[in-house]
C-alpha cells in the first residue's frame, strides 16, 4: 500500500509541476499580478508600496516607465510579498523586470507546492484513509482556479496554504483534543494567515472556535476546559496580533478601516464597475455557482453558460449531501469535522458577498481558500459508492488535469496579438514570445501525462486494498 501512496503522490507533484509550467511559459499575467510583483519589488527596495504612488517597479514601456495608479493590492499584508521579495529583488537588479516576473512566478509555484503537500495532509487528517488522501490532495492539485494562480503572480496561494493548514489543524484538536502543541501549531498558522490575506479572519475566528468547543467537550470537567479553552484562544489572539496587528492598524490609520487603504469607490472610476449593493450581490447566482461553473477554468464555464444555472446549485447540493452521508460513523468529532467544512465554505462565500456587494469583483479566486473543502466534498462523492469508486475517482482526477491544460491553451489563445484560429498554435507562439521554445511544452505535456496515469493507476489499485470509509479511532471522553 505504501508503495501505491509514494506512486500517487508523485504522481500529483509531476503533473501539478508540468501543468503549472505551462501557465508559467506562456501567460501574460492577470491584470493584478504586475502590481503584485510591484509590492514585492517595492520590500526588496526597503520599502512598502503607497497606495496613492502607484507601482515603482522600472517597466520601461519606450521613453518613459511605466505608471499605473493606484498601488491598489498595497492593502494587503506582506507575508507573500515578503517571500517573494529577495528572489524579485536580484532578478531585477541583474535583468529586467521580466526577469523578475519569473522568479515571482518561480517562488509563487513553490508555494504551490507547499499548498499540494497541505492537501494530503489535511485530507489525512480529516479522513484518515490513503485513497481518500489520494483522491482528495489530486482533485485540489488539479482544480484549474489553484492552478493557474501557481503560474502566476497573485497572493492567493499563500492565503490557500494557510486556510488549508489551519483546517487540518482544527480537524487534529477535533480529533485528539487540544493538545499545546496543536494550538501552538495553530496559532502560527493563523498568525500566517492573516499576514497573508485579510480575509483570512474568517478562518481564524473558525480556529478559536474549534479550539474553545474542543477544550470544553473533551476534558474532565466542563469549567476547567472552558477555562483552559479561553487561555488557548488568548495565545491564538496574542500571536496574531502581535505578528501582524501593526499592519492593520497602519490601514486603519489610513482609510478608517483595516481592510482597506482607500474607499473602495475608486474602482467605478478606474474599471468602470457599479456599485452593486448587499440585495443584488446575495440574489445573484453567480456567487453561489462559482465554483462548480468555473471547475475546470473558462471553456467550462462557457459551456455551462448555455445551461440551466441552477443545476450548478442542485450539483453543489449533491456533493455536499454524500459528503456528510460519506461519514457514516456518527461520533461527535466526525459531525464536528462535518460542520467545520460546512462552516468553512460558508464564511468564504460571506466574504465574497462582502467584497462584492461593494465595487468587488465576483471571482472564483476568492474561493480558492476553501480548495480543501470543495476536494473533500468531490473526494468522499467519488468514493461513497464503492464499486464504481475505482472508476469515478480517477476519471474526476484526469477530468481536473484536463480542465487545467484546456484552459491555459483557451486563455493563451485568448490574450494572443496574433490569432490564428488554431488555439493551440496560438498557445505555442505565446510561450515562444515569452522566451520558451516548443520542445519544452512538449516535456511539460508528458510529464502531465505520465504524472496523471501514475494517479490513475494507484487510485484504481488503492481501492483493492483499502475498504474506503474512515477508519475506526476510539472517540474522545465527552466532559460531564
Amino acid at each position: 500500500m505504501k508503495r501505491l501512496i509514494a506512486i500517487g503522490i508523485l504522481g500529483v507533484f509531476l503533473t501539478y509541476g508540468a501543468v503549472v509550467g505551462l501557465y508559467v511559459v506562456a501567460i501574460k499575467g492577470s491584470a493584478d499580478s504586475l502590481l503584485h510583483l510591484d509590492y514585492a519589488w517595492q520590500l526588496s527596495q526597503g520599502r512598502f508600496p503607497d497606495w496613492n504612488d502607484g507601482i515603482k517597479i522600472p517597466i520601461n514601456t519606450g521613453s518613459e516607465n511605466l505608471t499605473i495608479k493606484p498601488q491598489f493590492v498595497s492593502h494587503h499584508p506582506p507575508l507573500y510579498y515578503a517571500v517573494l521579495a529577495p528572489a524579485v529583488g536580484t532578478a531585477v537588479e541583474w535583468g529586467d523586470w521580466r526577469h523578475g516576473v519569473m522568479a515571482a512566478r518561480l517562488m509563487t509555484f513553490l508555494i504551490g507546492v507547499g499548498c499540494v503537500a497541505a492537501f494530503f495532509w489535511t485530507a489525512w487528517a480529516v479522513s484518515r484513509s490513503p485513497t481518500i488522501t489520494l483522491i482528495v490532495g489530486a482533485f485540489a492539485a488539479a482544480w484549474t482556479p489553484f492552478v493557474k494562480v501557481s503560474g502566476d503572480v497573485m497572493n492567493d496561494v499563500a492565503a490557500v496554504l494557510t486556510s488549508t493548514l489551519a483546517i487540518g489543524l482544527c480537524a487534529l484538536i477535533i480529533r485528539r483534543g487540544t493538545q499545546p502543541r496543536y494550538v501552538a501549531w495553530l496559532a502560527l498558522v493563523c498568525a500566517m494567515g492573516m499576514a497573508s490575506r485579510a480575509t483570512f479572519v474568517g478562518i481564524f475566528a473558525l480556529s478559536l472556535c474549534v479550539a474553545l468547543w474542543a477544550s470544553t467537550v473533551f476534558s474532565e470537567g466542563r469549567g476547567r476546559g472552558l477555562q483552559r479553552g479561553l487561555l488557548y484562544c488568548a495565545v491564538i489572539v496574542l500571536s496574531v496580533a502581535v505578528a501582524i496587528g501593526w499592519f492593520y492598524y497602519g490601514n486603519y490609520l489610513e482609510s478608517g478601516s483595516w481592510y482597506r487603504k482607500a474607499d473602495q469607490s475608486w474602482v467605478a472610476e478606474a474599471q468602470g464597475r457599479k456599485l452593486r449593493g448587499l440585495w443584488r450581490t446575495i440574489t445573484t447566482p453567480r456567487v453561489y455557482t462559482n465554483v462548480l461553473s468555473r471547475m475546470y477554468g473558462n471553456p467550462w464555464e462557457r459551456w455551462g453558460a448555455y445551461n440551466i444555472t441552477a443545476s450548478w446549485v442542485a450539483s453543489s447540493t449533491i456533493l455536499l449531501g454524500l459528503f456528510v452521508v460519506s461519514f457514516r460513523k456518527k461520533t461527535i468529532q466526525d459531525k464536528a469535522i462535518v460542520a467545520l467544512c460546512v462552516a468553512m465554505f460558508a464564511i468564504n462565500i460571506l466574504f465574497v458577498i462582502w467584497h462584492a456587494k461593494g465595487y468587488g469583483a465576483i471571482n472564483v479566486r476568492y474561493m480558492l481558500p476553501s480548495a480543501i473543502v470543495v476536494a473533500l466534498a468531490a473526494g468522499y462523492a467519488a468514493t461513497v459508492y464503492a464499486p464504481l469508486a475505482p472508476f469515478v475517482a480517477p476519471a474526476l482526477i484526469v477530468t481536473g488535469w484536463l480542465g487545467s491544460i484546456g484552459n491555459v491553451i483557451w486563455y493563451v489563445s485568448e490574450t494572443s496579438d496574433a490569432k490564428t484560429g488554431n488555439r493551440f498554435n496560438d498557445y505555442l507562439a505565446g510561450a515562444a514570445e515569452i522566451g520558451f521554445p516548443s520542445i519544452i511544452v512538449y516535456t511539460f505535456f508528458v510529464l502531465a501525462a505520465a504524472g496523471a496515469i501514475a494517479q490513475a493507476y494507484a487510485i484504481f489499485k488503492l481501492h483493492a486494498a483499502e475498504k474506503i470509509t474512515p477508519r475506526k479511532t476510539a472517540p474522545l471522553p465527552i466532559s460531564s
